[in-house]
């Protein structure tokens, strides 16, 4: 096949693993943390701005890392409620 990407967001954050598929060799690797928030009141640890899941990936993927990757596998954090306002907000 060539060259593929596994990528993982998990809570804390993303990382992503590029591997040659006839070999198995990781040939790079990407990975930036998800900022915690604080809120007012000590907010749980846990709290983050889904757009930071964003941000994190473009930051993991900087760089040229997923150039020529031919297919990605993407595993999350699972069993998870976000819920958002009509403006895209998370709500607390």
């Amino acid at each position: 096949m060539g060259i593929v990407a596994g990528l993982d967001s998990s809570p804390d954050f993303t990382r992503i693993v590029v591997c040659d598929t006839d070999t198995g060799a990781v040939l790079r690797q990407g990975y930036a943390p998800h900022p915690v928030e604080t809120t007012e009141g000590g907010g749980r640890p846990s709290d983050v701005d889904p757009q930071a899941w964003l941000l994190s990936l473009g930051e993991a993927a900087g760089g040229g890392l997923l150039e020529g990757v031919q297919a990605i596998g993407v595993s999350a954090q699972q069993n998870a409620l976000v819920p958002l306002d009509t403006q895209g907000n998370t709500v607390r």
